[in-house]
């Protein structure tokens, strides 16, 4: 049984992400731009409306034909999967790097 507080474990979750950063550095260089912008706005929003205008012009993605081509890559390389009608990051402790990182 735990008996730790909420600092506790936020302490360990940083200890875990570090501990993987060499991981997540190796997979974020192999990232486009496009494919980078839209990772970092997916770690900010929770089950955001991908093609929505808000969600394009609020983080500069762009027009929302290359976020179709960023998405599918993503997808194919399974650091985004679809869940309750939106795109998130399949990865949670990746999501938390780059909120961290980024």
């Amino acid at each position: 049984m735990f008996y730790g507080n909420e600092a506790d474990i936020d302490e360990a979750l940083n200890i875990l992400i570090s501990r993987e950063s060499s991981v997540y550095i190796a997979v974020w260089e192999e990232l486009t731009i496009k494919q980078k912008n839209l990772m970092v706005a997916l770690a900010k929003e929770e089950y955001p409306e991908v093609f929505s205008r808000k969600f394009l012009e609020t983080y500069g993605l762009g027009p929302s034909s290359s976020i179709q081509k960023a998405l599918k890559k993503l997808l194919k390389k399974e650091l985004v999967h679809q869940e309750n009608g939106s795109y998130v990051i399949y990865d949670l402790f990746f999501k938390k790097w780059i909120r961290h990182t980024w």
